[in-house]
């Protein structure tokens, strides 16, 4: 890649570092912890004075894509176009526009959702249909704390980053 970008593109300098570390930079800081969920997998990563300590890494193979695919499954009932491959997109613009990760303890933001209807949203579906979400849009990102929701056997992204902190 290096020598592409100097030959080809003729890039006077470059510069390669990893995201977690650039992560860092951009909260301008050069020590602390950075948890990166991406659509495929997740890593947490302590970094010390802006370098990675290596045998903090954790890799997480739960990330967005995982979150999106149990949202379908929970919207499911909502409208059959939502089942389909081509309406996981829909499922991932519902995700990333109406979802959230409940403050308060799982098992009373159901209890609360279920009597107030506090959480409950609409959202227009692109055949000019609405639907509304409601515990749902907290329900799919709790799993990234309790995996086991969705029929993962593995710990939520919490016991990884502590893991991350203690193998500094």
């Amino acid at each position: 890649m290096t020598q592409i970008m100097f030959e080809v593109f003729n890039v006077p300098c470059l510069f390669v570092q990893q995201q977690a570390v650039l992560a860092m930079y951009s909260s301008g800081r050069t020590t602390g912890l950075v948890l990166d969920s991406g659509e495929g997998v997740s890593n947490s990563m302590s970094i010390y004075e802006g370098y990675s300590i290596p045998n903090s890494i954790e890799r997480i193979e739960l990330a967005g894509s995982h979150i999106t695919k149990y949202l379908q499954g929970l919207l499911k009932g909502k409208n059959k176009n939502l089942s389909t491959e081509a309406g996981l997109e829909t499922v991932k613009d519902i995700k990333e526009k109406l979802c959230f990760v409940a403050q308060q303890d799982f098992d009373i933001a159901m209890k609360q959702s279920v009597h107030d209807g506090s959480v409950e949203k609409a959202y227009d579906l692109p055949d000019k249909t609405t639907i509304t979400v409601e515990d749902q849009r907290f329900q799919c990102p709790e799993i990234l704390f309790q995996p086991g929701h969705a029929g993962y056997e593995m710990s939520g992204v919490h016991k990884y980053v502590y893991d991350s902190i203690i193998n500094c």
